[in-house]
């Protein structure tokens, strides 16, 4: 078992006891475990999604636990209620910070590693593609704005991956290829367009977002161009 397997294995052991087992109903992982989309600041967000009577205070003191439990790597546990997903209330920490929408396009391509996978039939379902794009373009300016204010800063690494979600969203509709949620697999995809902004997202994810004021500076204002130009079919 390599090390991020075992890490894995740790989490579900502190998620799903006697106590949770009976109202989570299944563990995803938020994002990709493949090693090629992994980098050296990368975490494990576990996306759970749970019955009504979870108690919200859980979702802290398991965070905590996984925290204290597990130094190899940051853990966290975000979880999405049930009610959330018929198109309730978004009350958790998580669908607070992102449409559940979005969550209902990408669990069915996250990996599943407990429970049993949602039926996106028995949600609200995604976004269109015309609709998504148009949410994840206002993320991102959002994200731009705040990227440096002194109260609630946004951390500049979710604009790269805001713009490779946008970029998953842009193959799907206009180069019909199936929608993607490894970031490497949406590179490759486009990698005939040479000046797409996908592969300049990358450059900076590798440095570990790394980079200079100045090369900020220049990203942003390619990401303005790009989410203006950009095009799709419903």
């Amino acid at each position: 078992m390599d090390e991020l397997t075992e890490i894995i294995e740790k989490c579900k052991r502190i998620i799903i006891t006697p106590i949770t087992e009976n109202i989570v109903e299944s563990l995803y992982i938020g994002g990709s475990i493949q090693p090629k989309d992994r980098i050296e600041t990368s975490d494990i967000d576990i996306i759970g999604i749970v019955k009504d009577n979870f108690p919200e205070e859980f979702e802290n003191k398991i965070n905590a636990e996984l925290k204290n439990k597990i130094k190899e790597m940051t853990c966290k546990l975000r979880i999405i209620y049930n009610s959330e997903l018929k198109g309730g209330e978004q009350k958790g920490f998580i669908t607070k910070l992102l449409p559940v929408k979005l969550f209902i396009r990408r669990l069915p391509h996250f990996p599943i590693i407990w429970g049993k996978k949602i039926d996106i039939n028995n949600t609200i379902g995604p976004y269109s593609y015309n609709e998504e794009v148009k949410v994840q373009i206002k993320m991102i300016k959002n994200y731009i704005k705040q990227i440096n204010t002194i109260t609630k800063p946004v951390p500049f690494e979710w604009i790269p991956k805001a713009v490779f979600y946008l970029s998953a969203i842009e193959l799907a509709s206009e180069y019909k290829t199936k929608y993607l949620t490894s970031l490497s697999e949406i590179e490759s995809q486009l990698k005939e367009e040479k000046n797409h902004i996908v592969h300049e997202s990358m450059k900076i994810r590798l440095k570990n977002y790394e980079i200079t004021e100045r090369e900020k500076d220049d990203y942003l204002n390619k990401v303005l161009k790009y989410y203006k130009e950009i095009k799709t079919n419903k």
